[in-house]
């Protein structure tokens, strides 16, 4: 469209959930669709997001730090979509790519600050380069034992997000790569 490149959101769902659910959708409107799954336990499990997706280097840029320091290979029960870097900055451009993008409610991402507990004298210049990053979030603060840098992480739960973030790359990861071999 206008020589832009899209990604047609629906094209990038599997036909069932990762616990084997039907999977549906119907258009909101003009820009949006709704994905859902009925829940053996009676709850259903929706996500809006934009119909198509313009494939641009921003975009690539976000997918391919999703993938160096994202989870992506969760348990089947893991409903998270999770990004943890000790570069501030690398989160920040992966928060602005999960709202840009797949017009995610700020209030819906939560934000970590993890403090290796040796550090904790200097905790106050880690939460205020954070804070300096994200000043209208809510970011929790934890002292852990298992981490030697301050590290922030990123977390959001939405198992149809997840359906499609894993599956974006697995469907555009052939065209990737034989794009870059034929440069």
């Amino acid at each position: 469209v206008n020589n832009k490149k899209y990604l047609k959101t629906v094209s990038t769902l599997p036909n069932k959930s990762r616990r084997g659910l039907p999977l549906f959708y119907k258009d909101i409107d003009k820009y949006n669709v709704k994905i859902w799954y009925q829940s053996p336990v009676g709850r259903g499990i929706d996500y809006v997001l934009p119909k198509k997706i313009e494939l641009n280097e921003s975009f690539f840029t976000g997918l391919g730090l999703s993938l160096g320091d994202g989870l992506n290979n969760p348990s089947i029960r893991n409903t998270h979509y999770t990004f943890a870097n000790v570069n501030f900055k690398l989160v920040q451009v992966i928060y602005k790519w999960l709202i840009d993008y797949f017009k995610f409610d700020s209030k819906k991402i939560q934000i970590f600050l993890n403090i290796p507990i040796e550090n904790k004298n200097y905790s106050t210049k880690y939460v205020d380069n954070a804070k300096k990053i994200f000043p209208r979030g809510k970011i929790k603060t934890y002292y852990l034992k298992r981490f030697k840098e301050a590290t922030l992480l990123l977390q959001l739960s939405s198992p149809i997000f997840q359906l499609i973030y894993l599956n974006i790359f697995n469907r555009l990861k052939h065209n990737i790569l034989r794009n870059r071999l034929n440069r």
